[in-house]
């Protein structure tokens, strides 16, 4: 009767689990799949209670008529080791119930637990696949961006000079990577910031210049790191260039880093209020590195290229460079119909120096005289040296007079110059000039004036 009433235990136990079960579906909120599988698994834990409830009481009745008959059977001493047939086939029944209860109930319960492993399956893999998918629209954004970034490489790599270069990263910026509104602001040998290129925005910011802690760009310059301002209106340090750009938005500074020195800033614009993502910023940043590199080549190249078209020892334009000008000065003068005049200076005994004082000194003396006529010579005057003690000076747009007077300098300053250190002392240095004037019509062939002027020249010195 004790086990009886333990089996009863279980069947209230079966009946608190499927009301758990009601109650965790309740509790289960939105979820409709589970708030039906709650249900499900209550009615199947009432079900199976009862059912092994039954079974169970019918077993026991007939356990309690087999304790009554051993029980008459010990007392008339008539104890039997075996129960007869019936009985025995009796308790295998009941163990063959037992053992179909327990049957139904674990299926009940393998498959309660296996919907449950696929639900929670099926949830991971859809998480996964989210996750995915994110991990591979990032991966194809930074393909793009790299792609991209390439393609403005390509169009800097053929520029070498700074003009064609900034006009490169103008158009490449604009039409590959689709930034409508920026400037290019470069560092001044004074130490300032000038804006030397734009796209879209007022060209009147063009030659603005701001100087040390002055504004956003200085301060993207001094720290050397991005400075990303989501409402232009509300930060202080944004000047607005100067007054001239008025609308409110969005500022992405990004200093532009050659080797370890900023020499610039790329700052880029929009009219929205926080219009630039984590991948803009990161893209940007990469350009800016590029224009860096390229901006440095550029300059590289340009001191390459001073280098080979100047003389070495006096500091002017060597004579392949000084002809190259001549030619494209004549070639100007015919398309604007102005005149071009030439000059073509030679030292007087410029020998006797050498052969007095040595070549060093005649070196020394030759610099200090060419110093002086480039003093005497006008900004837009071209000065070459043409070989030796020759060196040829062209003059756009200048007239018989204007270069006539421009001689006349040029002598009086060679003349009054004294050249001497504690070991020697030049004095009474002059200087012979030939002087052509061209107009367009008369000759477009440098090597005729070059030989005309040359015969010229020669026969002045002749003469004195």
């Amino acid at each position: 009767m004790k086990l009886l009433k333990d089996f009863r235990l279980l069947l209230i136990i079966s009946l608190n689990m499927g009301i758990l079960s009601i109650a965790l579906g309740f509790l289960s909120g939105n979820n409709k799949l589970l708030f039906i599988l709650s249900v499900l698994a209550a009615v199947g834990f009432v079900i199976t209670g009862a059912i092994f409830y039954a079974k169970l009481t019918n077993l026991f009745h007939e356990l309690e008529e087999l304790h009554t008959f051993v029980e008459e059977a010990a007392a008339e001493r008539t104890f039997i080791h075996r129960p007869p047939m019936g009985q025995v086939e009796a308790v295998n029944a009941v163990k063959k119930h037992i053992l179909t209860i327990l049957s139904g109930a674990t299926d009940i319960m393998a498959e309660k637990l296996e919907k449950e492993a696929q639900l929670e399956i099926k949830e991971r893999e859809a998480a996964l696949a989210r996750e995915l998918q994110k991990v591979n629209a990032r991966l194809s954004a930074q393909v793009t961006r790299t792609r991209l970034l390439l393609e403005v490489v390509k169009q800097m790599v053929g520029n070498l000079e700074l003009p064609a270069l900034l006009d490169s990263i103008t158009r490449t910026v604009s039409e590959i990577l689709g930034y409508r509104e920026f400037a290019i602001l470069l560092c001044t040998q004074e130490g300032n910031l000038r804006v030397v290129s734009c796209y879209g925005m007022n060209e009147r910011i063009k030659g603005i210049e701001f100087h040390p802690r002055e504004g956003v760009s200085f301060e993207t310059v001094r720290t050397g790191k991005p400075i990303y301002i989501p409402d232009t209106h509300k930060e202080p340090r944004y000047l607005f260039y100067k007054g001239i750009i008025k609308d409110r938005g969005s500022l992405l500074s990004l200093p532009i880093i050659a080797g370890d020195t900023v020499v610039g800033v790329m700052n880029f614009h929009s009219s929205k209020v926080d219009a630039f993502t984590e991948e803009d910023i990161e893209t940007l940043v990469g350009l800016g590195t590029l224009t860096g590199i390229a901006i440095q080549n550029a300059h590289l190249f340009e001191k390459l290229r001073e280098l080979s078209s100047v003389d070495d020892l006096t500091g002017v334009f060597n004579r392949r460079v000084v002809m190259e000008r001549l030619r494209e000065e004549i070639s100007k003068g015919a398309e604007k119909d102005t005149p071009v005049s030439v000059l073509m200076i030679d030292f007087d005994n410029f020998k006797k120096v050498n052969d007095d004082y040595g070549h060093l000194v005649g070196d020394a003396v030759l610099k200090e005289c060419v110093q002086a006529i480039r003093s005497a010579l006008r900004q837009t005057d071209i000065m070459g040296r043409y070989g030796g003690d020759e060196f040829l000076v062209v003059m756009p747009g200048t007239n018989e007079k204007g270069a006539s007077s421009v001689a006349d300098r040029i002598k009086s300053a060679v003349s009054s110059l004294v050249v001497k250190s504690e070991n020697y002392e030049v004095t009474g240095l002059s200087v012979t000039i030939a002087q052509r004037t061209y107009r367009p019509s008369q000759v477009s062939d440098v090597d005729t004036i070059l030989r005309d002027i040359d015969t010229m020249l020669i026969r002045m010195k002749k003469e004195t």
